[in-house]
């Protein structure tokens, strides 16, 4: 998925029924907002500046997610080059 995240209040996603998130990924358009945008515990950051590569990695177990990337508003990357969520088979 890939999308500008412009609006504040979160995005929810769903897994289909009877699966569940096992890793989310997220890569950013730059370095900045991964440390205010509100994405909870769980996630590890990967700042790659040579490349210019910024990603944000969660593993676990979860049916949809909450409010994420609550703040994007608040920071100057704001674009969200993509979200990959792996699924439970």
């Amino acid at each position: 998925i890939s999308f500008e995240a412009m609006e504040s209040g979160g995005f929810n996603f769903t897994a289909p029924t009877g699966k569940a998130f096992t890793k989310i990924e997220m890569e950013l358009q730059g370095p900045e907002g991964w440390d205010i945008a509100n994405l909870g515990t769980g996630w590890t950051i990967n700042d790659d500046m040579v490349n210019e590569i910024f990603t944000v990695t969660w593993t676990g177990s979860a049916a949809s997610t909450v409010d994420l990337l609550k703040d994007a508003d608040q920071f100057v990357g704001e674009f969200v080059k993509y979200i990959a969520f792996y699924l439970s088979e």
